[in-house]
């Protein structure tokens, strides 16, 4: 619960000849763009005093200087922000009073900045997002700082648990935000939440929807040591009003540049989570404006009475090229939304930092390059930001300008790369998680940027061709044939989903398995599950994932997963307290999560429902570790599963499937698998001992496999059983082992999204396909195999890595082939 269409890219000339390209491409380079259009001055939002008044860690020098910093989340968590001293009272608070307009919602935290400069965080050590305050009228802000980065909190802890429901149904209110002394989590599909790890003391907790649909609601909360303080909250209805924007741009916008409107609530892109550099609003989810002549634009937003509204906009994001004040400066505009529809008429008054000219950025890429394919270009401001779509020319043009966002004399880096997918989709001379990328200086006058992609980084227009086995099949009816997505969503992914979807279909799929996952974040004292909407679709982008499935004819199955970020999942486990007090919020957390999801999955018609997985298998019944020793699970585990998976069908009327892992051998089955309908077989099983095994021996080894080891053990007799298979595309791939250099077996998440693991290891597509082919074949005349998935699907951009995705790989192919002589169908 914690959180600690293919674009349709406008042609520049869209509307409009294309000497008004010419005339923008060709200006000259002592341009520094158009006078600054006046803007009038807005009416002046009625202002209640504010006091801030927050307990310093023990332990804090009487001489140090503390500040409060307000964020502003539309253009970047660590830019743009404000910087507000603090003074000390004799009681040891400190204290500042500020005038902000009446239903302001603000984001802050709290710095030291003497002895040394330091930032606040958690108990347990993690950085705090943001602290959220809400301004119904003059009040009083009490707040207490956990502890500073270079000092680890040493007392004892408490906790506030809760549930937010309608006020006036008293019906469940998820994905509604719950913050106290910036610990923040999200409500689950029955309306809890959970903040762990508070510091004794009075917080203030606030309440809020996310695209403002409740009015927000704010009250303190005393917590005690080792101690859970209860909150119950109804929040009242907010009414909704159409808000039409009408926007006049600067006369050097191109004519037909996708203008989109960022904004702190949900339908204007806000993940209220930190993506890549700070950048909190995602590109992909900002609404685009519709061009009604060359300088105005237009969009109606439904929007909630009450809401404070921050946005601004822009030809980027947040932060590159969104639009600045007359004298340069970043603006954010502010909106307290009213209880009528509204009218916005703004002007942007210029694209421009103060000063610096624009880049001009012009892009040649392979000719080989997909079609399909949207090129990105990614800049890194103190690291790297979130990808931003450029704009196409032609075939293998680019083009994008950049209205000098930085100062002059400051050196950029930047990059390319496709789908967005910076990192994996990479332009070969900047790839990877953290390359130098190119350069530019920034000067006083705009500069033409002539670059060149070489070659993609995993893109081979050439792949070799690969042979079916092909002995005659007859058509099952019922038969499931699909792909299985990638357990690693970003926001971004929904811009090819349209497209991903389709590809699986006309491959001749009749189904897809979709991952959303909650992240394993602590897991002392207690375990912390948490839902991050960085990292996991929200149920309106589940629903378009499902819907754009369903428009293709698929099938939608749901196989809620659980990461882990900070290393191997077994390693979380090991290194767990797991006593009875652990074992009850693990229990509480993984009912929460499923709990959500079996609602989610009944609200956007999910066909099927996967429990299980290797990430919880020492929860089950007689669970253990890696190391072979018992999790030391309870011995009501069985009745606490049963009772969770009778709770989950009065939530969900599809089916229920459980996964069980068949790697170097068959995972225990579970005593609780006859509450299932189904059983997932997580297939990465060794098919060889050597690297290079024939067709004829990888077939002997599946038939083994399955005969032997799954369609003869007791517990599954009955079961209909499902196959999902993984093979890595590497040289080892038969013998489900790419290698460590101490001889340990890798994980294949190491090889997901084009990620360069091991420069010894040998690609192979062919070996992938090969094995692949020969576990559907067998499983395919096994009467008691129902289906076949194929495991970790990208479904964002074609890479031929080492990954075990087969978009756009020969093993695609071999599905092709085969899925729609499987499927009936067809």
């Amino acid at each position: 619960m914690r959180i600690v269409r293919p674009i349709l890219i406008l042609g520049l000339c869209l509307l409009f000849l294309s000497s008004a390209c010419s005339s923008f491409m060709n200006s000259t380079a002592s341009e520094q763009g158009p006078t600054p259009i006046p803007v009038p001055s807005p009416t002046p939002l009625t202002a209640a005093e504010v006091v801030f008044n927050v307990l310093p860690p023990e332990g804090t020098s009487t001489n140090a200087d503390l500040s409060l910093v307000l964020l502003d989340e539309v253009t970047s968590l660590v830019h743009n922000a404000t910087v507000v001293p603090m003074k000390r009272l004799a009681d040891g608070h400190w204290q500042v009073r500020l005038t902000p307009p009446v239903g302001s919602l603000l984001r802050y935290q709290y710095i030291r900045n003497k002895p040394s400069l330091a930032q606040e965080t958690t108990t347990s050590g993690e950085s705090i997002l943001y602290r959220i305050a809400h301004v119904p009228g003059p009040t009083q802000i009490d707040d207490i700082i956990a502890a500073w980065s270079d000092a680890p909190y040493q007392g004892k802890i408490g906790r506030i648990t809760g549930r937010i429901y309608d006020a006036l149904t008293g019906g469940a209110l998820p994905e509604t935000m719950v913050n106290a002394a910036g610990v923040t989590d999200f409500t689950d599909g029955e309306g809890y939440f959970r903040l762990d790890g508070l510091p004794p003391g009075l917080h203030n907790l606030i309440v809020f929807s996310l695209d403002g649909s409740y009015q927000t609601a704010q009250q303190g909360a005393v917590v005690a040591a080792d101690s859970m303080t209860p909150v119950e909250l109804g929040l009242s209805p907010a009414r909704a009003v159409q808000v039409t924007f009408e926007v006049i741009v600067p006369s050097d916008t191109i004519p037909g540049t996708p203008v989109r409107i960022a904004g702190n609530v949900r339908q204007l892109g806000n993940r209220f989570s930190e993506l890549e550099g700070g950048i909190s609003v995602a590109n992909s989810h900002m609404p685009e404006l519709v061009l009604i002549d060359p300088t105005h634009y237009l969009t109606v937003i439904t929007l909630y009475a009450g809401t404070d509204l921050r946005y601004k906009y822009t030809l980027g994001d947040g932060l590159w090229d969104a639009e600045h004040r007359s004298n340069g400066d970043l603006l954010t505009r502010q909106l307290i939304v009213p209880d009528h529809d509204l009218v916005v008429k703004d002007v942007v008054s210029t694209w421009h930092e103060r000063d610096a000219g624009s880049l001009r950025f012009h892009l040649i890429v392979p000719e080989d390059t997909p079609p399909s394919d949207q090129i990105s270009i990614q800049f890194n401001l103190s690291g790297w930001q979130e990808p931003i779509p450029i704009w196409r020319l032609a075939k293998n043009e680019w083009y994008f300008i950049l209205h000098g966002s930085i100062d002059p004399d400051q050196i950029l880096r930047y990059r390319y790369c496709r789908n967005a997918q910076c990192g994996s989709a990479d332009d070969v001379d900047t790839l990877g998680s953290n390359p130098v990328g190119r350069q530019v200086t920034i000067s006083q006058t705009p500069q033409d940027i002539l670059d060149e992609v070489n070659a993609w980084q995993w893109w081979d227009p050439a792949l070799p061709s690969v042979t079916v086995v092909a002995p005659d099949i007859t058509p099952r009816s019922g038969f499931e044939a699909g792909f299985s997505y990638l357990p690693a969503f970003r926001p971004n992914w929904m811009i090819q989903n349209e497209s991903a979807m389709s590809n699986i279909a006309y491959r001749g799929a009749n189904a897809v398995i979709l991952s959303p996952t909650w992240i394993l974040k602590a897991n002392n004292p207690t375990p912390v599950l948490s839902f991050d909407p960085a990292f996991a679709p929200f149920e309106n982008d589940l629903r378009t994932m499902a819907s754009d499935a369903i428009d293709q004819g698929l099938q939608v199955i749901l196989r809620p997963s659980l990461r882990y970020f900070d290393g191997e999942v077994d390693a979380w486990w090991l290194e767990a307290t797991r006593d009875s007090a652990w074992w009850t919020v693990w229990f509480e957390e993984y009912r929460s999560m499923i709990l959500t999801f079996a609602r989610q999955a009944q609200a956007v018609g999910v066909t099927k429902l996967v429990l299980g997985g290797p990430e919880i298998a020492p929860s089950l019944p007689e669970g253990v570790l890696l190391d072979g020793s018992s999790s030391g699970v309870p011995g009501d585990a069985e009745t606490q599963w049963r009772t969770l998976i009778e709770e989950v069908r009065k939530i969900y009327s599809g089916k229920l499937a459980f996964e069980i892992e068949l790697g170097q051998e068959l995972q225990p089955i579970p005593t609780i698998i006859d509450t299932f309908d189904e059983v997932h077989i997580y297939w990465h099983a060794p098919l060889s001992s050597v690297e290079a095994p024939s067709v004829t021996e990888i077939r002997r080894s599946v038939r083994s496999l399955l005969n032997e080891t799954i369609l003869s053990n007791p517990a599954l007799k009955g079961i209909p059983i499902i196959i999902d298979v993984e093979y890595l595309s590497v040289a080892t791939s038969a013998t489900a082992c790419a290698k460590a250099p101490d001889g340990s077996c890798r994980p294949s998440y190491e090889f997901d999204q084009g990620a360069v693991v091991d420069p010894d290891l040998e690609l192979d597509l062919e070996g992938q396909a090969e094995a692949i082919n020969a576990v559907l074949l067998e499983s395919y005349t096994q009467t008691e195999i129902m289906g076949f998935y194929v495991r970790g699907y990208n479904p964002t951009v074609v890479l031929h890595d080492m990954s075990a995705s087969v978009n756009g790989k020969p093993a695609s192919d071999v599905l092709w082939y085969w899925y729609p002589r499987i499927n009936t169908d067809q």
